[in-house]
């Protein structure tokens, strides 16, 4: 529902979100973001789990953990896709469902629990990043299952703060070094879009003093940082089992050897596709071989790099 003072203004609900967000981007003086919190390919899992059409217009009594607020945002995000696209989605998941879900209680959480206390529960005292889950299956033997959701089989698998892997000393070190770079170019606090190719521009040496150094720490403290992100990646030492669906398959998620894991890296992610030019971009890169599979990680920023450290963000190759 549109609230009243802006009924006479907006015909429809897209227009008055629309408007919200456009005055939200100039308040804060920042760019857009694309959402990333109410992503319609979780409601269309949480959906179909629930025995549901993914077009239902209405929250269905059996999805649990969604407030109608919230379900309302999923939907319109979701009827923004290409509805071949979601029709897709819903012909994989479907086929590869196990059939022992079916008839469980389902919920819709994203990565905040505080409308499903249950599942709060269930996740008590876990490392945040090992909950990858965004939606929640109850099965009629009380038993859990958890299933991470991602727009696409190219869409990130995880990102991780790089520095905050590193003691609390390394970590400071490498925080002054970025700025100190920043300032450099007169940026002392957080740069809006006018700069934001003047700052670009100073990460795209891979030998500059903030990737030498940054370098030199992800050596240091390799070891606790593969196990961080192999472990996180799949899901480790969570009391349920795991599911990821990617809109192509749903496969179940496992722990791994770290003796079988390679991290290192890797020179020629930082080439074009002809393999001689080298690609114009603010990122350090490394590839990470487990025995489920092969991923580029990119170390890069999400938004400001005054007053955050780069992640490590993760693809599949």
């Amino acid at each position: 529902m549109i609230p009243d003072f802006a009924s006479m203004m907006f015909k429809t609900l897209q227009e008055y979100d629309k408007y919200t967000l456009a005055m939200a981007a100039m308040t804060a003086g920042r760019k857009i973001r694309k959402n990333v919190e109410t992503v319609g390919s979780e409601l269309l899992v949480a959906l179909l789990c629930a025995g549901v059409s993914f077009e239902a217009a209405e929250c269905p009594p059996t999805l649990l953990g969604c407030p109608l607020e919230q379900f309302h945002k999923y939907r319109r995000d979701m009827m923004n896709r290409p509805a071949s696209e979601n029709a897709f989605s819903a012909a994989n998941f479907l086929r590869d469902r196990p059939v022992e879900w079916e008839g469980a209680q389902v919920y819709l959480t994203g990565k905040s629990f505080a409308d499903a206390p249950e599942i709060n529960t269930l996740n008590a005292g876990l490392d945040r990043k090992m909950v990858k889950a965004d939606v929640y299956l109850k099965l009629p033997d009380s038993s859990f299952v958890g299933v991470s959701v991602k727009q696409s089989d190219a869409a990130t698998k995880s990102n991780y703060s790089v520095e905050k892997m590193f003691s609390k000393e390394d970590a400071a070190v490498c925080l002054k070094a970025r700025r100190d770079m920043l300032a450099s170019i007169d940026v002392s606090t957080y740069y809006d879009d006018l700069k934001r190719d003047e700052v670009n521009a100073l990460f795209y040496d891979r030998e500059n003093p903030y990737w030498t150094l940054l370098r030199a720490n992800i050596e240091k403290y390799k070891p606790s940082i593969t196990k961080t992100i192999v472990d996180c990646l799949y899901g480790a030492g969570v009391p349920y089992p795991l599911y990821e669906f990617d809109g192509t398959v749903l496969v179940r998620l496992n722990a791994v050897e770290l003796t079988d894991v390679t991290f290192e890296e890797h020179l020629p992610f930082y080439m074009c596709d002809d393999g001689v030019t080298p690609r114009k971009c603010a990122k350090m890169f490394y590839r990470l071989v487990t025995p489920r599979g092969s991923y580029r990680v990119e170390v890069r920023w999400k938004g400001d790099c005054y007053g955050a450290s780069p992640q490590f963000q993760i693809h599949s190759i």
